[in-house]
């Protein structure tokens, strides 16, 4: 019984390991996307900065133009405007766009964080069990030894011996 203990703690300890494993991987994956979305983030903003300061000089030509309205450069000026406004504003949406991207990511980054602490638990819970399991068999081995042979047989488990150390040992005597 206490084998069959032994074999479902292993086997938890297993399972919560390579859960955590994909998890980690999941995050790891989902971080990069993140990056990837910041630096497309970043060269859409300087993008927009560049239209930005292209709108801002070509109003100023338009506005030098307004008094010969009928010119062909007043009327490029004005075209001109026209797009850049435009591209600005498209910038405008796919930045807001990005950001919004990338905060429903960190949300789902966040989700796994938290299950990946809770998966982290289990798989320490389920080593201690495994750890425990063990103990018992072993204790189990030396009582039925014990009983058999009327003598007591130690049977090694994974838990090391508590050492003192010599220099304690020399103050105290």
């Amino acid at each position: 019984l206490l084998i069959l203990v032994l074999l479902v703690c292993s086997s938890m300890y297993s399972s919560a390991q390579s859960e955590v494993t994909k998890l980690k991987q999941t995050i790891n994956a989902e971080k990069r996307t993140v990056q990837q979305l910041f630096n497309k983030r970043d060269n859409l903003i300087t993008s927009y900065q560049i239209v930005a300061k292209d709108y801002i000089a070509t109003n100023a030509k338009k506005d030098s133009l307004s008094q010969k309205p009928n010119s062909p450069a007043y009327k490029n000026a004005v075209k001109k405007s026209e797009k850049l406004l435009k591209e600005r504003n498209e910038l405008l949406e796919s930045i807001e766009q990005i950001k919004q991207e990338i905060d429903s990511i960190n949300l789902v980054i966040t989700d796994q964080e938290l299950k990946l602490q809770q998966l982290q638990s289990q798989k320490a819970d389920a080593k201690k069990d495994k750890k425990t399991a063990k103990g018992n068999v072993a204790k189990q081995k030396n009582e039925k030894t014990e009983k058999q042979s009327g003598k007591k047989e130690k049977i090694v488990t994974d838990e090391k011996p508590v050492r003192q150390d010599k220099r304690i040992e020399e103050v105290n005597t």
